[in-house]
């Protein structure tokens, strides 16, 4: 099986995706609350990262939910605090799980647009239903922010 993981971490509601490139699938999606019984749990706890690696292994890459430099031109832009924020994404997901730790010395991890993970979201979890077509597809993001724009079409 090949696995990518979508993960969001260290703002608020961390979540992390199990995606199948194989079936071209979701399969496992959660919030880190579910494990960690924290509403809005911002961080990954050990609990969900053991389940997905005890389920579906280690994955070949990871996808990060925004690109920073984009998040702090938006902070820069829109007055916010902590502009620099220095917190690195694998640092976020060190010591959570032995055999991850191990892995995030190669594994890549690509950085994508917000609004980006959101349709992607939206397009991946509704191929569930029936008498959706994929091709015909369009997936409109509104969200309070998200680096600079707050509506998109994909």
């Amino acid at each position: 099986m090949s696995i990518i993981w979508g993960i969001s971490a260290g703002a608020h509601d961390a979540c992390l995706t199990v995606f199948n490139t194989i079936h071209d699938e979701v399969e496992f999606c959660s919030h880190s609350e579910r494990f960690t019984k924290v509403k809005n749990d911002p961080f990954l706890g050990p609990d969900i990262i053991k389940h997905a690696i005890d389920n579906w292994g280690l994955p070949k890459e990871i996808c990060w939910y925004e690109k920073p430099r984009g998040r702090i031109v938006r902070r820069l832009v829109t007055g916010q605090k902590n502009v620099f924020d220095r917190a690195l994404i694998r640092k976020l997901l060190f010591c959570l799980d032995a055999r991850l730790d191990a892995a995030l010395i190669k594994m890549p991890i690509v950085k994508i647009e917000h609004h980006k993970s959101h349709a992607a979201n939206a397009f991946y979890t509704s191929r569930r239903f029936d008498g959706f077509v994929r091709h015909r597809a369009l997936v409109v993001v509104v969200d309070a922010i998200g680096e600079l724009s707050t509506v998109s079409v994909w």
